[in-house]
Order: C-alpha cells, then structure tokens, then sequence
C-alpha cells in the first residue's frame, strides 16, 4: 500500500514546519526567551496536528510513524551540519543514507 499525495504533502509540509522549529530551538540556546520559546512550541505543534489526517488517510501507524520519524531525524542531523556547522562523521553519514533507504523500502 503505497503513500498518496494527500500523505505526502502533509508530510512535507509538516516537515517545513518542523525544520522552522528546529532552527528556531537552536536560536533560542543562545538567545533564550519566554515569548520564543512559545513560537517554537507553537512551531512544534503544528506538525503535530498534520499527523493526525495523515494517519487517518494512511492508516497504518507502523509504517507512517517510522518515516515520519526518520524524516525528522534526517532534517535535524542535515540542518545541524549545513546550517550549524555541526560535525557529522562518516558512521554518522551512512547511518542517514540508511534512514533515508527506511523511507524508500516504507513508501512502497
């Protein structure tokens, strides 16, 4: 049982806002604020409330939970390196290309 686009664009926009999140929390270890900090909650929720009609077109929360999940971990681990200049080491490098092969092998 294959995505369809209805799932995938929640995803996809689900991870727009997630990213925002991400970069914004890293921000705030440096700039911390009460008021900030309630945007990147915000920020954080979002994603949160696309997974919902996603699973419910999907409906199957073994499969879309796991590439949610790895989505995720592959936009925290690239945003880290590219925009934070965050060491990755080669482990690291196959260990996302793996992540990346998991979404692959779920989606179809």
């Amino acid at each position: 049982m294959g995505m369809n686009l209805t799932v995938w664009l929640l995803l996809l926009v689900s991870s727009l806002f997630y990213t925002s999140a991400e970069y914004l929390s890293k921000v705030w270890t440096t700039r911390p604020g009460f008021w900030f900090g309630a945007l990147i909650t915000l920020l954080y929720a979002i994603p949160v409330w696309m997974w919902l009609p996603a699973l419910k077109r999907y409906n199957s929360l073994s499969v879309l939970g796991a590439i949610w999940v790895a989505v995720y971990v592959a936009i925290s681990v690239l945003l880290g390196h590219w925009v934070f200049g965050e060491a990755i080491s080669a482990r690291h490098w196959v260990g996302l290309g793996l992540t990346l092969v998991a979404v692959v092998l779920l989606s179809t």
